[in-house]
């Protein structure tokens, strides 16, 4: 199953485990869809380099939750011996290709007939039917966005010809965005958006998520993120405490979960507010947006502390990210992964756990923010008796100042690593090995591969983890 035309994942379970079958098949799954999470992150760095204008961070924000993609239509072949079984899944690119594009045609022809009834409606007075199927076609634009980034990131060849060859109307990007401003023009026509406090914004929001049928009950609503990035802020932390108690009070209760992504972007003297309903299965099932006045947050930062910073090391790192090495490396936190939208509070204390698909040594680097590049485990093992399973750091830290985007890059490699080339520098009194730059950082994995050392063959495996770290609300509000 050659890479460039195959997506592959791979698992073993100890058989005195319950179901080991059934548990090696969702772990090569969960492996497989990984390795999508990794081209769709540098695909998107890709799209905010490529495209500018205001457009730019919604396709960026709503293909984020594409990271979390389940992979339908896999093949496994099995394999059991005494005391484990094996599972190795794979499916062919062009047939996700094809999947993705099939779900997009659909998406557009919801579009094409809200594009097309609306004005009818409007000009009979039916202007709340208007509003419901306007609402609808809003509602697609996100999971068509989604496929769109998956088929990029899949790079087959002629795989965005085929994409866009069964949109009608539509031959790029710039077809899909100009559609999506017209439709967003006529719902604003028909509903005034503009508020002027961010509990105005957020109970308006509310209520279009309401008309559109969207549920709450058990909800999560992360901090809103700024702009394009995986970064929040004070402001953004405000808005998830504000928006969870108001959606809880007007959406009808569900048992089903439902998770509330939003992001805002500075426009001006306005903030444009976005939220976006997602299911448990990752499908968008409603949208809505409110413009209010820059002057409505406050004295609350709008912008992530270190911001250019932090994209810079973004894109460095996203620059020819491995996507399969042959290994598999996930980190997370004990507040759950950077899509989530991680904030962390002065005085918290953050736990990293790590998982991987054979036994590895890990480079572990904390990026501060601050700027220093620290390393803190040269080579961090995890062996056999722990693969595929959860290990968690066996010390954590406590939040605190300086405060901004912080991150975490994980390099693995399945034998002992090749030397690194750090300077040491003295940290609050204790002694670091520092890196002086990102790239310095994954210098000796970047362009590997595959590559035979001394006595075995190197496998390698990147993973990079972001959170951003705000002081105590109170602090902030003050």
């Amino acid at each position: 199953y050659p890479r460039e035309e195959f997506l592959t994942g791979f698992a073993a379970v100890d058989k005195s485990e319950t179901d080991s079958r059934n548990q090696a098949r969702d772990k090569a799954l969960a492996e497989l869809s990984g390795k999508i999470r990794i081209r769709v992150q540098s695909e998107l760095v890709r799209i905010e380099s490529e495209t500018e204008g205001y457009y730019q961070s919604s396709v960026s924000m709503v293909t984020r939750s594409s990271v979390n993609t389940t992979v339908e239509g896999a093949d496994f072949t099995y394999y059991e011996d005494r005391r484990q079984s094996y599972v190795l899944a794979y499916i062919p690119l062009q047939t996700l290709v094809s999947t993705y594009t099939d779900d997009t045609a659909a998406y557009w022809t919801v579009i094409l007939k809200a594009r097309r009834d609306s004005d009818s409606m409007v000009n009979s007075g039916e202007t709340d039917e208007a509003l419901a199927i306007l609402f609808q076609a809003l509602t697609a634009f996100p999971n068509l966005y989604d496929r769109w980034t998956l088929v990029r990131a899949l790079d087959v060849q002629g795989g965005e010809k085929i994409f866009f060859r069964r949109l009608t109307g539509a031959s790029g990007l710039d077809d899909l965005r100009s559609m999506e401003s017209d439709i967003q023009s006529s719902f604003d026509n028909l509903a005034d958006r503009d508020v002027r406090t961010v509990d105005e914004a957020i109970g308006k929001i509310a209520v279009m998520l309401g008309i559109q049928n969207v549920t709450g009950g058990r909800i999560q609503v992360p901090p809103a993120l700024f702009e394009s990035t995986l970064f929040s802020s004070e402001f953004g932390r405000y808005i998830a405490d504000r928006l969870e108690p108001e959606l809880i009070d007007t959406l009808n209760p569900d048992s089903e979960p439902m998770v509330f992504r939003s992001q805002y972007w500075v426009e001006g003297n306005h903030i444009r507010l976005s939220v976006l309903a997602i299911d448990s299965s990752g499908e968008k099932t409603g949208r809505a947006e409110a413009i209010l006045p820059i002057s409505a947050a406050g004295s609350r930062d709008l912008q992530p502390r270190n911001f250019d910073e932090a994209m810079t090391a973004l894109r460095e790192f996203a620059e020819g990210a491995i996507s399969d090495g042959g290994l598999n490396v996930d980190v997370w936190t004990n507040k759950g992964r950077d899509e989530d939208a991680l904030v962390f509070s002065d005085g918290e204390i953050l736990q990293l756990y790590f998982r991987v698909n054979q036994p590895a040594f890990l480079q572990l680097t904390y990026h501060l923010a601050t700027g220093e590049l620290v390393l803190l485990e040269k080579s961090f093992y995890i062996g056999s008796d722990r693969v595929n399973m959860t290990v968690q750091l066996p010390y954590d830290f406590e939040v605190q100042a300086p405060f901004g985007v912080e991150s975490m890059i994980v390099t693995a490699y399945s034998v002992e690593p090749p030397d690194v080339e750090t300077i040491p520098e003295m940290i609050d009194g204790e002694l670091y090995d520092i890196f002086r730059s990102i790239r310095e950082v994954v210098a000796n994995t970047r362009g590997l591969g595959r590559r035979q050392s001394a006595d075995a063959e190197m496998r390698v495996g990147e993973a990079m983890l972001t959170m951003t770290m705000l002081p105590a609300a109170g602090a902030a509000e003050q």
